[in-house]
């Protein structure tokens, strides 16, 4: 079994399916500076977004419903000025992590763009960084076959100390990973499946912002259909309904179909540690739903200008938690 070191923000879903619009509130509410967003609106927003371990709603109907509510608050009054730009507005799941998780650290990384200065390697992110980077060349298009033995030389080759607190921890994850690919050399393909790329971004024009992903695989079977393949180094089972709210996946699947009209697209999840892959298609009307939320995620950045923080339970897990910690506004929470 993986080792659990810490709680990786970085592998959680942002879900915010429990946002609700209250019609009770009215135009006289207060309205965040410069984004035209009601404050409870706010508030509802980034409780909800961060509280991901415990829902397991769909993400992309809480996002169109949020979306609503900034058309509804005439969000987009505020950013026509900022809509007509040189370089679009560019999302992806990992932004839009950031910015639901808290707006001021999507500014630090992506605005601002000093996070190189701030981060700090983890367990979690090296032992997953290697093992993609492994299962990466394993199935790179082209790629002659290995024995499990060469497998495991390509990992230890591969592998970054980086991140780990001691020798010992760092031991435990490189046996773990082992481990994992010697039961995922053991497993077969199914017949006729072929990788046409491995850790490639793709990506969606939407007008006014570019939709992007990074695929760790897309395989095409005998009948044509395209199947993305997300790996998750630290989880050991999934389902279906998993993969449906996985806001990552939603992503992927809407550009891959946009990309591929004629095609059938669907999406999976493998459980490295586990050795367990679950999969899931969404139909045209929840792909209908992830654009319209993206939409709406990319006019409530775009409106932006406060970039306030939201301090929350994961705060001392960030890597700006030290820059965060010498401000007045955060001391005055404590």
């Amino acid at each position: 079994m993986v080792p659990s070191p810490d709680r990786r923000v970085s592998d959680t879903n942002v879900c915010i399916g429990n946002y609700r619009k209250n019609p009770a509130r009215t135009a006289e509410e207060p309205r965040t500076p410069g984004s035209g967003m009601l404050e409870t609106d706010r508030r509802d927003l980034y409780a909800t977004g961060n509280l991901a371990r415990t829902c397991p709603a769909d993400w992309s109907l809480g996002l169109a419903r949020f979306a609503q509510t900034c058309y509804n608050s005439r969000i987009t009054e505020s950013i026509e000025c900022k809509a007509v730009s040189a370089k679009k507005l560019m999302l992806s799941p990992t932004r839009i992590s950031a910015f639901l998780e808290c707006p001021l650290k999507y500014k630090f990384l992506y605005v601002d763009r000093i996070g190189k200065f701030y981060y700090r390697p983890k367990p979690g992110n090296a032992f997953g960084s290697t093992l993609h980077r492994v299962l990466r060349a394993l199935h790179q298009p082209g790629a002659k076959a290995v024995s499990v033995e060469q497998l495991i030389e390509n990992y230890r080759r591969a592998w970054v100390s980086a991140g780990y607190a001691n020798r010992d921890q760092e031991q435990e994850f490189l046996a773990a990973g082992e481990q994992i690919l010697r039961g995922y050399h053991s497993v077969r393909r199914a017949e006729g499946v072929k990788t046409l790329l491995t850790e490639k971004m793709v990506k969606w024009d939407m007008g006014e912002f570019i939709l992007a992903g990074r695929l760790d695989r897309l395989d095409e079977h005998p009948d044509g259909a395209l199947e993305i393949m997300d790996y998750k180094s630290g989880r050991i089972a999934a389902t279906g309904e998993d993969v449906r709210s996985d806001l990552a996946m939603s992503i992927y699947q809407l550009i891959v179909r946009r990309l591929n009209p004629e095609r059938r697209v669907f999406g999976s999840i493998y459980c490295l540690a586990g050795g367990m892959k679950a999969s899931a298609e969404l139909s045209e009307e929840e792909l209908a739903e992830v654009d319209e939320a993206a939409h709406g995620v990319a006019s409530a950045i775009m409106g932006e200008e406060e970039y306030e923080p939201h301090r929350w339970e994961g705060c001392e897990e960030c890597d700006f938690y030290r820059l965060c910690a010498r401000q007045s506004w955060f001391r005055s929470e404590e």
